[in-house]
């Protein structure tokens, strides 16, 4: 703890924003003193790969101490503010088919929020069987798994991959998932109107 002045400190008040925020506006946290010489305090439920400001300020029985300098990077990066940790992409919301042929389907997807590291990728799997009235093909771990990418892609807020080499008539279940620089994101979801038919021409 600080020295308090001649009186013991007892408390400290926390307030941190978002880079580009308004800190006189931050709501402050009271954080009890400990007779630790260093203290720590974790502060949960930021955004991740998100850059940060924060400032704290001392309390005793007399009163509260000025507001320290807004936190920042060490070294190289002094100044800075300081940047929690990226995670893995949010799961891309379900495949959809833009166009088809009796013989191909044209998937698309949206870009996810990368949370923090920049999408780097994609993974495609999908399973396919004969046209069957009600039939439901049902993705597996042997499912065909086909890599995207971002690098070739001219836009990727939204995502097109080609399937083809289908017979008339087939319907494909597909799921998707994003990597960054942290790893891979879960499967997008498969709801029942994800499964898509090629165009069924046979009489």
């Amino acid at each position: 703890c600080p020295p308090g002045n001649g009186q013991t400190v007892t408390s400290f008040r926390l307030r941190y924003v978002q880079l580009g925020g308004d800190m006189d506006a931050a709501a402050i946290t009271d954080i009890p003193a400990t007779t630790d010489q260093f203290q720590e305090y974790t502060v949960a439920d930021l955004l991740p790969g998100t850059p940060y400001y924060a400032e704290i300020s001392a309390s005793n029985p007399a009163g509260d101490s000025p507001w320290t300098a807004s936190s920042s990077e060490t070294g190289e990066d002094k100044g800075q503010p300081t940047r929690t940790a990226p995670m893995t992409p949010v799961a891309p919301l379900a495949v959809a088919c833009s166009g088809r042929t009796a013989y191909s389907l044209m998937l698309q997807w949206s870009e996810p929020h990368h949370r923090g590291a920049p999408v780097t990728g994609y993974e495609l799997r999908w399973e396919r069987s004969p046209y069957e009235k009600n039939a439901t093909p049902e993705l597996v771990a042997s499912s065909p798994v086909i890599a995207v990418d971002c690098g070739t892609l001219q836009n990727r807020k939204v995502v097109q991959q080609m399937l083809d080499s289908l017979e008339p008539g087939d319907r494909v279940a597909a799921q998707v998932r994003a990597s960054n620089s942290v790893g891979w994101s879960e499967w997008s979801d498969l709801p029942e109107e994800a499964i898509i038919q090629s165009t069924f021409t046979v009489d």
